[in-house]
């Protein structure tokens, strides 16, 4: 993740899982400070994106979903109260989250209005779908599955959290060659860490820009769908 504080730019790795990294920030950023941007890594395996027939066992799903949805849901509210009057957050996701990815049940279900609730209520139906050998509308890939359930935080709740002169928006930064993304992908990490950027310095600050809420793909709004 990073933080911009004014005009400074900071990069901290956290293990979000412990409870003390949260406590760790917090008295990191102090009350004095304020953020105007933050966003997440995540969890993937390429042998995970490649399987079609597999269903995941149950501590895989949990693993990814602990760090790509409630990893990322619990970091992002410990910081909103930091946020700048005119600041944005900007969560790293994924085109493989779109809802085409999901069955028939789960788009509906995530293109509804959704509480916080409602999405944890749909983490422990992905959790009991894995265990169970059932997906029961949900994709294979558990990657796929963790950023549909983070691009629906996006869109329906975190973009209501925020004040009115704040944003929260998604963004698709490309297959990137990383140890996730591996050698064959067709971007650098440069062209992912630019189109994060675009997202933190491109768009304006404040909510007049129309961009809360919004889910972003090579420096253009998408649909979610």
């Amino acid at each position: 993740m990073f933080i911009t504080f004014k005009q400074w730019l900071h990069f901290y790795f956290f293990f979000f899982k412990q409870k003390t990294a949260y406590e760790m920030l917090r008295s990191l950023v102090g009350s004095e400070m304020c953020i105007r941007d933050r966003n997440n890594a995540a969890l993937g395996e390429q042998w995970d994106f490649a399987n079609t027939s597999d269903i995941r066992d149950n501590d895989f799903a949990k693993k990814v979903i602990d760090c790509n949805v409630i990893g990322t849901i619990n970091l992002t509210e410990q910081l909103l109260p930091y946020l700048a009057d005119d600041g944005k957050i900007v969560i790293v996701s994924s085109d493989l989250g779109k809802l085409s990815y999901q069955g028939q049940r789960i788009q509906r279900a995530l293109s509804k209005e959704c509480s916080r609730q409602d999405i944890i209520d749909l983490v422990e139906d992905y959790l009991s779908s894995c265990q169970q050998k059932d997906l029961n509308g949900w994709s294979i890939q558990s990657y796929h599955a963790s950023k549909a359930l983070i691009n629906a935080y996006v869109r329906h709740v975190l973009s209501k959290l925020v004040k009115e002169t704040q944003q929260a928006i998604a963004v698709h930064p490309g297959w990137c060659k990383s140890d996730m993304g591996g050698s064959n992908a067709p971007k650098s990490a440069e062209d992912g860490a630019n189109a994060i950027l675009y997202c933190v310095y491109g768009i304006p600050f404040g909510k007049e820009a129309g961009a809360n809420g919004q889910f972003f793909i090579e420096n253009k709004a998408v649909s979610y769908n």
